[in-house]
This record gives structure tokens, sequence and C-alpha cells, in this order.
């Protein structure tokens, strides 16, 4: 019997079990290099959203306190 990870631990809870097959498997697909590049990109994106979060709900802060803010 194959363990089916995915059933016992889905990453999302909005997307479908067969979008999620398909995405694994791009993943799986990718070369390491392009896996790394990938998780480097959204991780980027990723800051950046909440950035602008903390900028959104704090106008008056500086780049420098925006910046603390995330790190706290």
């Amino acid at each position: 019997m194959v363990y089916n990870w995915t059933m016992a631990n889905p990453y999302t809870t909005d997307t479908s079990q067969d979008a999620e097959e398909v995405q694994l498997n791009l993943w799986r697909a990718m070369s390491g290099k392009d896996r790394v590049q990938k998780v480097c990109s959204l991780s980027i994106r990723l800051r950046d959203m909440a950035f602008d979060a903390i900028r959104r709900r704090h106008p008056e802060f500086s780049e420098h306190q925006v910046q603390l803010k995330f790190i706290e």
C-alpha cells in the first residue's frame, strides 16, 4: 500500500485534492534549481505583501519602522 501524504496532511483547505495533486506533480517535475528559484520568488512576494499590509495599517511608519514591525 502506498501512503498518500497529501490525503493525511493537505497543504491547503481551499484546493481540491485533484488540483493539489497536479501542483505537487509540477513541483516534483522541477529541477532542484527551479524549485529553489520558485521558493525564493514566492518568499519575496510574501514579504512584499506583508510590508504592504503593514504600510496600510501604519501609514505614519517610516520604511525602517515597517521593517522592524515585520521582524516583530
